[in-house]
């Protein structure tokens, strides 16, 4: 009982020096939260009213769950506090005079770490869990407090007080190693942000040497392991229970502390006032900043310079002159803040070199590929399964429902669902291992891109049999013969066709015929679209997918897009997802199915609502033939990349052909294709005679003139110039009338 009394006489001694944080405590969670609350819940009551009534309590329940659900200013303020809570309790720290009358006290040095540490987790819990009620009373006198939203403040409470504690640790930890305010606070976004910059600077360096190198955007991969944001994150995305979170902040909040206490323990008096408290700690820090400035500063010159290696541009002069001197400047810099002398600047040249030979080790290792990364490919027997993700789908629109009925991207569909093996994995290894090879054969990317003129890229992921992930992105020659093969063998896999599908999706049917979702579809070229009902959109898309499961790869690469089919589905008045499914010639069972319904297919457009058709042909001028791709210039001038004729270079001479007679204006649609549609380019490359543009001009009162305008654009497909538009527009333009 002494023992107790005593500890809270220490604990009301220490208060008496920090009462003026306890005000701001109270200032913030029992007064300005409250506050702000009650003024929302009165304006939003007050707004909602005069729209309707009905609405007023949905409105303040969105308000209320919005408040604690992962509410970011909420947990900033929490953030700000802990740092400024962990500052103030340990201050004495930073001066001689107080450590000496503060140790000389007859008090263990355990018994006093925890009299100030526990004062700094009172003063920040007792406030907010009174502001958490209040606020709560504040919701149960509204009439919207319900058991969930109770849950869910009490949650967020938790994991607000396990990120306080986690952030209250990290500032005591960075005042123990440090002995001076501004040192701290700087030793404090260190320990929150080094290792995401660390990542992200290796993402970078991996992404500008490494030809093959691919981040998953949903993986969350820069993320911190030994970051409390991360845990949080992962919790507010749903990959981690509420339970497991907090016991991840507490753990990483125990970690720390007990650094901590190790450290005030070991901590020299002598060092109060000194940056730092553990002299022997300061060559790794040193070196540890320094080794990312300097590759940091690399990498944004290489950028600012346009030196990619890949891609076979710039040269690496500057990028090593300004990482080089963003390291004397950084070395130079923490030996002044160490020393508190402008005359340290170069004390230390060891660490100079030191930091040195280790960024340019680091940086040769990404430049010659010393690990193998673009170069390494699992065998087929090490694959337990494959996904991949091809350019192939269908226009701009492509989302995917997964068994929640929620709107996922392409990404996460496949990483959720896919699951290639056999025949189908064993195609898309000998897939990627071709492509590497035929990239690898040429001395940069841009020399690929020369050599096969129709590329496009797969993200090919492979588990292995022993649990490890195996992702590379890789550039593909779309014509070459072997990848042809390769491509049409997976394509025609029900199995890759099910997940790479989006109208495949199970869900998406169900959402199509359920009277719980709205839909909207057509069909048409968007120039002139008809409404299908739903009736109808369901039997399409019923026809759709069973020509997906029969389509293939050749027969769709020879052919244009008949026609687009489009959804847009909806619940109550938000759009939740739009997509447009391209239907091809080859698609048999929706081509018949639209005919029968009496919907055009054969044609874009009937010369019956055209009024006239204009083509224009440009002709390349002596300037356009410069090539304005200088490397010598670019060499020796950098970021220079055309010559002094560029601007020149853009008069474009053209000719242009007017046409109203009806057979001609039939020859012409028969031959263009609608500017308003797109193509699939992993199919057909580019299928258009980009010299020649056509406007069509519709008459008025014709439906094309009444939903779309008067004039609309239209390109020729290669090899489908009708005989007189060649006759009016030669080669030669000095040959025309």
């Amino acid at each position: 009982m002494i023992s107790k009394n005593l500890f809270l006489a220490r604990l009301m001694e220490d208060l008496k020096r920090r009462a003026w944080l306890i005000l701001v405590s109270v200032l913030l969670f029992v007064i300005s939260i409250p506050t702000y609350v009650a003024m929302n819940i009165s304006l939003i009551s007050a707004r909602e009213e005069l729209i309707r009534a009905a609405r007023v309590n949905t409105a303040l329940y969105e308000f209320a769950n919005n408040l604690y659900s992962g509410n970011s200013g909420l947990f900033l303020f929490t953030v700000v506090f802990a740092i400024i809570c962990g500052i103030q309790g340990f201050s004495y720290l930073y001066d001689r005079s107080k450590v000496d009358f503060y140790h000389s006290k007859p008090i263990k040095t355990t018994t006093r770490f925890f009299t100030i540490w526990t004062n700094g987790i009172m003063i920040f819990l007792v406030p907010f869990l009174i502001g958490t009620l209040i606020n709560l009373v504040f919701f149960a006198a509204n009439g919207i407090l319900d058991v969930k939203l109770f849950s869910n403040a009490w949650i967020f409470v938790l994991m607000s007080f396990g990120l306080y504690l986690c952030i209250y640790h990290l500032a005591i930890l960075a005042l123990m190693m440090t002995g001076k305010i501004g040192v701290t606070i700087m030793g404090i976004g260190v320990f929150l942000f080094y290792e995401v910059c660390i990542r992200m600077l290796f993402a970078g360096y991996s992404d500008y040497f490494f030809r093959f190198f691919y981040i998953n955007d949903e993986s969350n991969w820069v993320m911190p392991l030994l970051s409390p944001f991360t845990y949080l994150s992962y919790y507010d995305l749903e990959k981690w229970s509420g339970a497991f979170t907090f016991f991840c902040l507490l753990l990483f909040a125990a970690a720390v502390l007990f650094l901590a206490l190790w450290c005030y323990k070991k901590r020299p008096a002598e060092r109060a006032g000194s940056a730092m408290a553990f002299p022997v700690v300061q060559p790794l820090i040193k070196i540890g900043i320094a080794v990312p400035v300097m590759l940091f500063a690399g990498i944004v010159t290489s950028d600012i310079m346009e030196y990619r290696p890949v891609e076979g541009t710039g040269n690496p002069g500057f990028p090593i002159f300004i990482g080089i001197l963003a390291l004397l400047i950084t070395c130079g810099l923490i030996q002044v803040i160490f020393e508190a002398d402008i005359k340290g600047t170069f004390h230390k040249k060891i660490h100079i070199v030191i930091s040195f030979v280790i960024a340019a080790c680091i940086a040769l290792i990404f430049r010659f590929d010393l690990p193998g990364y673009d170069t390494r490919m699992p065998s087929a027997d090490k694959i337990e399964y494959a996904t991949l993700i091809t350019e192939s789908g269908q226009g701009y629109y492509r989302s995917y429902l997964d068994e929640d009925m929620k709107w996922i991207s392409k990404q996460e569909y496949v990483d959720k669902y896919m699951k290639l093996t056999g025949e189908t994995a064993k195609a898309v290894r000998d897939l990627a291992a071709h492509s590497e090879a035929l990239f690898l054969e040429q001395p940069n990317k841009n020399q690929f891109y020369e050599t096969y003129k129709d590329t496009g890229y797969i993200v090919v992921s492979f588990r292995l049999k022993n649990g490890n992930m195996f992702t590379r992105q890789i550039p593909v020659a779309l014509r070459e013969k072997e990848v042809v093969a390769y491509i049409e063998m997976i394509e025609t896999s029900e199995e890759f066709i099910r997940y790479n599908e989006p109208a495949m999706s199970e869900e998406l049917l169900s959402a199509v015929e359920s009277g719980n979702w709205q839909i909207e579809a057509s069909w048409g070229n968007n120039i002139l679209n008809e409404a299908l009902s739903r009736k109808q959109a369901i039997q399409l898309l019923k026809c759709y997918r069973e020509d997906l499961l029969i389509n293939n790869y050749a027969a769709r690469s020879s052919e244009m897009p008949a026609g687009n089919f489009r959804l847009s589905l909806k619940t109550g008045v938000s759009y939740y997802g739009n997509l447009e499914f391209m239907v091809y010639p080859s698609f048999t069972n929706c081509i018949q199915y639209l005919k029968e319904n009496g919907f055009e297919t054969e044609a874009y457009i009937s010369a019956e609502n055209v009024e006239k058709i204009v083509v224009t042909r440009d002709y390349p001028t002596e300037n356009e033939e410069i090539d304005f791709y200088d490397e010598t210039t670019y060499e020796s001038t950098p970021g220079v990349y055309f010559t002094a004729d560029y601007e020149k270079a853009q008069e474009v001479e053209s000719k242009a052909s007017s046409y109203s007679e009806r057979a001609l204006l039939d020859a012409i649609l028969a031959s263009a294709y609608p500017g308003s549609m797109d193509w699939e380019y992993w199919y057909q490359g580019n299928p258009i005679e980009e010299n020649y543009r056509i406007s069509v001009f519709f008459k008025e009162n014709t439906p094309c003139f009444e939903e779309y305008g008067s004039v609309a654009d239209f390109y020729f497909l290669k090899d489908s110039l009708p005989d007189f538009v060649k006759a009016d527009l030669p080669d030669n333009p000095d040959t025309t009338e």
